[in-house]
């Protein structure tokens, strides 16, 4: 299920700050279009992180092997019990819910929340999440940079994809994510706002995460914002140069 950009951002006037002005929005929403995430057949060392991982901790859990074989019999369906498994399992118990049609047994909504955990831990192993958001992060820094430096008059930057990426990557990179898998249609917006007047430096240019309507904080961001120097060094330890 696809969604679409409704956002307008050009120098709109903010209350967040004092005297501050929006500048740019980079947004992240996601589609059945495209999928921007690592690509493990174009990047040897994600598929070597990827294969690590699914030795050393991508077992099937007990938990997980006793969900799998519920659903195997309520569905009838021929999941092979192992992760792949219970992450198409997710998947057919979100087909559901979205358009309102009844889930056969609250089985596949505990898989879908196991899955997720699953998938954190992955995202979490090694440097998978430098080789699976890092290219995509350095792109977007280097366009609120441009931005900042006046090189360029950029106002709204979009991009699209799925809920593996670049949403749940991107949340769990700036540890935003809440365990929860992110429903269709989910947007992130990344605001960059200049705020006029500002007594610090690092205070002149910040960014606000926005989650479907929702302000999230990154835990190594003082306030419900980033300095813009709290930001670049998140982006900085995640992406690989």
């Amino acid at each position: 299920m696809a969604s679409l950009p409704f956002l307008y951002c050009f120098g709109i006037q903010s209350c967040l700050f004092l005297n501050s002005v929006l500048i740019g929005c980079v947004v992240l929403f996601c589609t059945g279009d495209d999928d921007v995430e690592g690509n493990a057949k174009l990047c040897p060392g994600l598929a070597t992180e990827q294969a690590r991982f699914n030795t050393e901790m991508g077992v099937l859990s007990t938990k997980g092997f006793d969900l799998m074989k519920k659903v195997l019999s309520v569905s009838g369906v021929p999941y092979t019990v192992d992760n792949m498994g219970l992450a198409r399992a997710q998947d057919c118990y979100f087909t559901h819910i979205c358009p309102g049609f009844p889930v056969a047994d609250p089985v596949f909504q505990e898989a879908a929340e196991e899955a997720a955990q699953w998938y954190f831990k992955g995202q979490e192993f090694g440097d998978i999440a430098p080789m699976t958001i890092g290219p995509l992060l350095r792109e977007l820094l280097t366009t609120m940079q441009n931005v900042k430096n006046r090189l360029t008059h950029e106002r709204l930057y979009l991009v699209a994809g799925h809920d593996t990426g670049p949403i749940l990557p991107m949340l769990i990179a700036f540890d935003m994510f809440d365990g929860k898998w992110s429903p269709y249609a989910s947007m992130i917006n990344m605001e960059l706002y200049e705020v006029e007047g500002a007594e610090e430096e690092d205070s002149q240019w910040v960014v606000r995460f926005v989650y479907n309507t929702k302000v999230l904080k990154p835990k190594a961001c003082m306030k419900q914002w980033c300095t813009f120097s709290e930001f670049t060094a998140i982006g900085k330890f995640l992406y690989l140069l």
